[in-house]
C-alpha cells in the first residue's frame, strides 16, 4: 500500500478547512450587535499662544459591540469623551485621539465583554499663533 502523505484528497481538506472558518466567524461575529450612543466632545485646547482656527467638534459616536444583552446594559450617561491638545507647541494642523473614560464603578459591570471605539478616532485641528 502505498502511502499518499498530507497532499492526498486536498480539495475535500481544503473545503473542509473552509466550512470551519465560516462557521468559527458566523458563531464569534454573527451574534454580536452595534449599538451607537452620540456623545458631547470635550476639546481641551492649549493655553499657550496657539488658537484653533478650524472647526472644532461638539461631538462624536461612541460604537458599543457585542451581545445585545450587554450593550444595552450600560448607561450612556456613564461615558464621557475628550480629545486633549494642551500639548499643541506649534502652527499647523495638530491630531489627537479621541480618549474614553467610563464613570461608573469598575465591578458594576465587566467592560472586557465588549469592544468600544469611537467615530471619529482622532480629532484634528487647525492652530495658530495668537
Amino acid at each position: 500500500m502505498k502511502d499518499q502523505g498530507f497532499f492526498s484528497n486536498w480539495q475535500a481538506k481544503l473545503v473542509s478547512f473552509l466550512l470551519a472558518v465560516a462557521t468559527v466567524y458566523l458563531v464569534v461575529f454573527g451574534f454580536q450587535q452595534r449599538r451607537e450612543i452620540t456623545l458631547p466632545l470635550t476639546v481641551i485646547l492649549p493655553e499657550t499662544e496657539y488658537e484653533a482656527i478650524s472647526l472644532i467638534p461638539q461631538e462624536a459616536v461612541l460604537v458599543v459591540q457585542g451581545t445585545e444583552e450587554r450593550i444595552y446594559m450600560l448607561n450612556a450617561d456613564c461615558f464621557s469623551i475628550t480629545a486633549d491638545f494642551s500639548a499643541v507647541d506649534h502652527e499647523g494642523v495638530s491630531s489627537v485621539p479621541v480618549t474614553i473614560k467610563y464613570d461608573a464603578p469598575t465591578e458594576a459591570f465587566d467592560l472586557s465583554k465588549i469592544s468600544l471605539y469611537t467615530e471619529p478616532a482622532s480629532v484634528r485641528i487647525y492652530f495658530e499663533k495668537k
